[in-house]
């Protein structure tokens, strides 16, 4: 992709920011660095990531598909849902090659985007907006704790979540692999989204059984909005079987049943946040992006249902529901990891041993 100095100049604050970026995803002088977006959404983000790729030596080139028809909130938010790549094996084989792929679509969750991984190609989504990319910015601590914490995870064999509220589920684990995000794509293979940190996992099948209870504040996604009063989820045997409450809980019953899709219910990972950074008011103050600084907060956590194939199921639903809770506490095995909302010491910052 052919840049010049005047183009540069419109975007000095993004140009350094993804130059820098850039470095802490390991771009080496002579690497190809693709560029995908859809409608020409994001444009100066494609020309500052194309702009600091050639100044650090690699090899940027874009590849813009015509936009999409709008998919569904729960396809993590983004407008076009990254859905152009499908069908187009070229475009594909191009991305493959590539040593890193800039995501500017949202292509997480697509058979596309699996394939591209698969091949060995590093993958970051970008898709906040700037302010949160600037304070969320990846540190060498947090990819320390991240990649602690997963390891932590990873040989757990039960977690648990309790709250005042009335929450106590337990998921049994070991069938599927721990995963973590620190916010830069590193290594070969490695997919990661910009301006997150977190660590979570995906219960065996049918091994989650218990009581969510998603409190007045807590925030549900994709809705992005805080709710006003509590809502009740039962799970049994690893789905959600009841939503009980009152208008929130019909709001979210009659969305899971607007799919149509029994594993839209099914249960899916469960996180918690590492950033100390990360607000929870950042979507009341109109700068939240698509809601990764409640995912990322430090001591909060991620309830999810839906899809589990980020970490190895099968589940490919589209109904993709984040329920990010405060003040819960979480166990992995008889280990607490967070205590009412805060990470205990020793087991939330083992990059410290």
């Amino acid at each position: 992709m052919r840049t010049t100095t005047a183009s540069a100049g419109r975007v000095p604050r993004l140009l350094e920011l993804f130059r820098r970026e850039l470095e802490l995803c390991n771009v080496q002088p002579g690497e190809t660095i693709g560029i995908y977006t859809e409608g020409g959404e994001r444009a100066a983000y494609a020309e500052a990531w194309a702009t600091a790729a050639v100044v650090l030596g690699a090899s940027p080139f874009l590849l813009d598909m015509p936009a999409q028809p709008p998919a569904t909130l729960a396809e993590l938010g983004s407008s076009s849902g990254g859905c152009g790549l499908a069908d187009n094996a070229a475009a594909v084989a191009a991305f493959e090659a590539a040593d890193l792929l800039i995501d500017l679509a949202s292509l997480l969750h697509t058979p596309e985007q699996e394939a591209i991984v698969r091949s060995g190609t590093r993958m970051l989504m970008c898709i906040e907006p700037v302010d949160v990319l600037e304070r969320l910015f990846p540190t060498a601590r947090l990819r320390a704790e991240a990649l602690a914490s997963e390891e932590l995870l990873g040989a757990a064999r039960t977690m648990r979540m309790a709250s005042d509220a009335g929450t106590e589920i337990t998921y049994e684990l070991g069938d599927y692999v721990a995963l973590c995000q620190y916010g830069c794509a590193d290594a070969p293979g490695r997919w990661d989204h910009f301006g997150s940190a977190l660590v979570g996992q995906v219960p065996n099948e049918g091994r989650a059984d218990g009581v969510v209870v998603l409190a007045p504040g807590d925030m549900v996604f994709p809705f992005r909005r805080y709710l006003g009063e509590p809502v009740r989820m039962v799970v049994r045997d690893g789905y959600v079987t009841a939503i009980e409450g009152g208008f929130e809980a019909t709001f979210l019953r009659d969305y899971y049943a607007s799919y149509g899709d029994p594993a839209g219910y099914q249960i899916s990972h469960l996180n918690w946040g590492l950033d100390q950074r990360a607000r929870w008011d950042a979507i009341a103050s109109g700068t939240g992006g698509i809601g990764m600084d409640a995912r990322s907060l430090r001591g909060g956590v991620t309830f999810s249902t839906g899809p589990n194939h980020h970490h190895g199921g099968d589940n490919h639903s589209k109904c993709h529901v984040d329920m990010a809770l405060r003040d819960c506490s979480l166990w992995l095995d008889d280990r607490l990891v967070i205590d009412a909302g805060r990470l205990v010491s020793d087991a939330a910052a083992p990059a410290a041993r």
